[in-house]
């Protein structure tokens, strides 16, 4: 025996640490049962134990092709990928990181007066918490103190942290400032793009970047405008703040430019997702995310970060292999919230549900009877009509349906309707070959008092191009059928030589740019059908506007 050491050994499924004993002759290598064990390349199943004899009858299997698994097994929390991952780079999730080679000037329109506002006290009982507060965020090189002139001058809000009152958090009044800044019109993800990216996807990852915006270098010519009073003089921020108007467009440019190239990643905000088909497109792309963090110098807060999962909750949203729902936890809270007892309140129920709108197919004739409470002049009475209202909206909210992704490879299909009152249109996919129809999103809205005096053809024709436009995101570039249950309408879209009304033709026109053939369906069959007799009482848009003009 020549000698003995420890070293790291893997598959191609796990790691462990095993003791090597190096032999003076070239007899081959041979390794133990334990570790191959550890290591996943044989299965020891048990069949049965004699009590009477120390013998234990097995069976083994080799596995000599080892493989990462395809498949993900939702029930697991951490894999000892995620585990041997997170342990190499710990370094990542040390202190607060600032994006390398990326500074932010602020735009200050100079012909805004600057304004330095009066100090606000900070009452004495709490000004030790201010102090450490204020001593830490120097120590972390987010704030400065400030000992010149300067024409802005903003005040100090302490707000006890949620989760633990004893302690405080420090933010300054931006209102003022603001009115200076120019803000960056830097494009945001909707929701509509993120469901199409995660189409397919069976394996999540979430990574929470700590302190997102303090990651962020203001240039020190930019600083001046986040000047405020404290009871220790004047400070001023080093690092991007929050409560900066143009905070939010800034902080999502830098960060998707810092992950760009990655595939399976999206950012929304601080929030950073990875995501994959795959086991192995996951890990590839959360490794690859963590190797890109540290290069940039950005880190990420672990105790929110969660990894390896079947559905994880993000932009308001619960994503899965089956496609995308509302967020129960924010369902549970609409549900428990009691009713309404003025119109504000209605209002602020309408508000908070409308972005549930989109799963559930009869939202628009669920909410009629409340919206007709916030209309002006509108006297408050909540009659048994809004309490069946409110009862069947929750209802809908707690059985909301999972819509399915976004597909460019699938058959598109686009269902409308118009009523004397509303219009309707649901957008929904299937496989060549298999009529099995998956919903991928409603709307519905009401007409104004000029589109409702229109002819039926007419308001067919509107909700055409409304619908289109509408979906503009999916049904661009691609082919696909409308159905409608007006005839005519069938009539005029597929035949180019049909002699339609000027106001319609003129409409059609911005049509010219979609590939689409129509269809007639019974209204029976039509399930848009109900959903325009009672629609969405929303108002309508600048270009929907233009239609009825």
């Amino acid at each position: 025996m020549l000698g003995v050491f420890e070293e790291i050994i893997e598959s191609k499924t796990k790691m462990t640490t095993a003791k090597f004993h190096v032999a003076k002759r070239d007899n081959g290598n041979l390794l133990c049962s334990e570790t191959a064990a550890e290591l996943g390349l044989i299965t020891l199943n048990i069949h049965n134990v004699n009590k009477d004899k120390p013998e234990v009858h097995t069976t083994t299997k080799v596995n000599t092709t080892a493989k990462v698994p395809n498949e993900f097994t939702p029930e697991a929390e951490a894999t000892e990928f995620i585990q041997s991952l997170t342990n190499e780079y710990e370094d990542l999730f040390r202190g607060i990181g600032c994006l390398e080679n990326f500074e932010h000037k602020l735009h200050i329109d100079p012909n805004v007066k600057s304004v330095a506002q009066p100090e606000r006290r900070i009452p004495f009982h709490i000004r030790e918490k201010v102090t450490h507060e204020m001593d830490k965020l120097t120590e972390q090189g987010i704030i400065e103190p400030y000992s010149g002139p300067t024409l802005w001058v903003s005040t100090l809000v302490v707000v006890p942290k949620p989760k633990n009152p004893e302690e405080t958090r420090i933010f300054v009044d931006m209102r003022m400032p603001n009115t200076a800044i120019i803000r960056e019109r830097h494009p945001m993800p909707t929701a509509d793009e993120l469901i199409h990216k995660l189409n397919g996807a069976k394996v999540f990852s979430k990574l929470d970047l700590r302190h997102g915006y303090h990651q962020i270098l203001l240039a020190p010519e930019s600083r001046y405008i986040t000047t405020f009073r404290t009871h220790k003089g004047l400070h001023r921020y080093v690092r991007l703040n929050y409560g900066t108007s143009a905070a939010s467009e800034v902080f999502q440019y830098a960060i998707s430019q810092a992950i760009a190239g990655i595939d399976g990643v999206v950012n929304i905000s601080d929030d950073i997702l990875m995501f994959g088909k795959t086991q192995l497109d996951h890990d590839t792309a959360l490794k690859t995310v963590f190797e890109r963090l540290r290069q940039v110098g950005l880190t990420p807060n672990k105790s929110k970060c969660a990894y390896n999962k079947g559905t994880l909750e993000f932009f308001g949203m619960i994503f899965s292999a089956d496609g995308v729902s509302p967020d129960p936890k924010k369902i549970e809270a609409i549900v428990n919230a009691p009713r309404p007892t003025n119109v504000s309140g209605v209002r602020s129920l309408l508000g908070v549900t409308n972005y549930c709108s989109k799963f559930i197919a009869n939202y628009a004739s669920i909410t009629t009877p409340l919206r007709q409470l916030t209309k002006k002049n509108a006297k408050f009475q909540w009659l048994p009509v809004h309490e069946n209202a409110w009862k069947t909206l929750t209802k809908a909210l707690t059985s909301a349906p999972v819509m399915a992704y976004f597909d460019i490879t699938k058959c598109t299909e686009l269902i409308v309707d118009a009523s004397p009152t509303g219009l309707n249109a649901i957008l929904q996919q299937h496989t060549p070959g298999n009529e099995d129809h998956k919903v991928i999103a409603y709307a519905s809205r009401a007409l104004s008092p000029v589109e409702q005096r229109y002819s039926q053809t007419e308001r067919e024709a509107v909700t055409i191009v409304w619908a289109m436009e509408r979906f503009h995101i999916y049904t661009y570039g691609t082919e696909f059928v409308l159905y409608t249950d007006h005839k005519p309408l069938e009539l005029i879209c597929n035949n180019p030589k049909s002699k339609s009304p000027a106001r319609i033709e003129r409409w059609f026109l911005r049509l010219h740019i979609y590939r689409f053939r129509v269809q007639y369906s019974h209204g029976k069959d039509n399930p848009s059908d109900y959903m325009s007799r009672h629609p969405l009482n929303t108002s309508a848009t600048h270009r929907q506007g233009e239609l009825a003009e």
